[in-house]
């Protein structure tokens, strides 16, 4: 069973590929019945809807790689060898994050464990072939596709964020921009979202509390022409966090995002070579 998802340009292409890796609801098979908590808890995991918010890419020429796969099944902006056992196990990396529960496989959610009893490396092996390969098979692919046709490749990684996500950050904005302090993209190209954003009426802000996960630490190669950005969208502007509904803005915040994709798109099709100057004009 695939649950990627690859909508290509429906109209002239442009190097832009958009990601969504957290929106995916689907469980795997069996899986609910390993559960300690209820299966509808882990849409806690998600960025909701975020799939939807940017379906706009492909009408404008661009990409748009999503999983279906919920991220409790397989978090594909960790690596595929990030988890911790209880004991060391050969071929397994026990990352800050993943000790805390949240590797390439989710075992706690606000500090409950997320299983019954916790899995085996053969159950978090089969997780990972199953939906976080195929992802990144994909996105692989993608990229060097574009970055062959086009000489360079842009990646937006759209998130979600909570409302108080930025409050340790002392920051507060409506979306976080992450490129990694400038590893993952040239300043130019983040600098052009954050232009296009900005006139959307979005405040923004770089790096912190989020610098980039996994996909842009991976994929992120500016030298060789492939610049990542990743998004946090604050959820406040189109849902209800507690009751996990989207609000009476849904619409309209769809409407100016699909605007920032156009503004992204017309600006690499009129002028690719220079689309980093343009942005520091």
């Amino acid at each position: 069973m695939s649950a990627i998802v690859v909508r290509p340009p429906e109209v002239a292409p442009v190097p832009l590929l958009v990601t969504v890796p957290h929106a995916g609801t689907t469980l795997a098979p069996g899986m609910a019945a390993t559960l300690g908590l209820a299966p509808e808890q882990l849409r806690q995991l998600e960025d909701p809807w975020v799939d939807r918010l940017l379906d706009a890419v492909p009408a404008h020429g661009g990409w748009l790689l999503a999983t279906g796969w919920a991220r409790a099944v397989a978090d594909v902006n960790r690596a595929a060898d990030e988890f911790a056992f209880a004991g060391p196990v050969a071929g397994w990396r026990a990352t800050g994050k993943a000790r805390i529960g949240l590797g390439v496989v989710p075992t706690r959610l606000a500090g409950a464990p997320i299983y019954a009893t916790p899995l085996d490396a053969a159950a978090i092996a089969a997780r990972v072939a199953c939906a976080h390969a195929p992802y990144h098979t994909a996105l692989a692919g993608l990229v060097d596709e574009l970055r062959a046709r086009f000489g360079e490749v842009f990646v937006l990684d759209g998130h979600s964020m909570p409302d108080n996500a930025q409050s340790a950050a002392l920051t507060t904005a409506d979306v976080v921009l992450g490129d990694r302090w400038g590893q993952a993209a040239e300043p130019g190209w983040t600098a052009a979202v954050e232009a296009v954003l900005a006139a959307e009426g979005l405040a923004t802000v770089r790096n912190r509390p989020y610098a980039g996960g996994y996909i842009a630490r991976r994929y992120g190669r500016p030298a060789d022409g492939v610049h990542v950005v990743q998004v946090e969208f604050r959820r406040g502007l189109y849902m209800d966090e507690a009751r996990f509904a989207p609000l009476a803005t849904f619409d309209g915040f769809h409407r100016r995002l699909s605007r920032v994709i156009a503004c992204l798109a017309a600006r690499l099709a009129a002028r690719p070579s220079d689309a980093f100057a343009l942005a520091g004009e």
